[in-house]
């Protein structure tokens, strides 16, 4: 059974006192970036199963819609990390 990402539950995405990506440091900047790949990644393993789980079709094709929108993400955050180091992005899934 999978289980929804950890960070879903994290304050992290709770937090009041947020900060601008670009005032945090280059090298801050570009971890954050890879962290943001691996998330895509995961939320789009959850909205596999989400999909394989639906109980109808129309709603496994909304389902499919969200999971091809995690996907885009992880590609655009690819291409940041690459513009911005460039590399890609290793040491996470794919």
């Amino acid at each position: 059974m999978y289980q929804a990402p950890s960070y879903w539950r994290s304050l992290y995405y709770m937090r009041v006192d947020f900060v601008p990506i670009w005032s945090t440091g280059f090298a801050k900047a570009v971890q954050l970036i890879k962290e943001a790949v691996q998330g895509e990644r995961n939320d789009e393993l959850f909205y596999n199963e989400l999909i394989n789980l639906a109980p109808s079709q129309e709603q496994a094709a909304i389902i499919e819609s969200i999971r091809n929108d995690e996907r885009a993400h992880n590609k655009m955050f690819r291409e940041m990390y690459r513009a911005l180091t460039g590399q890609e992005v290793t040491g996470v899934s794919s």
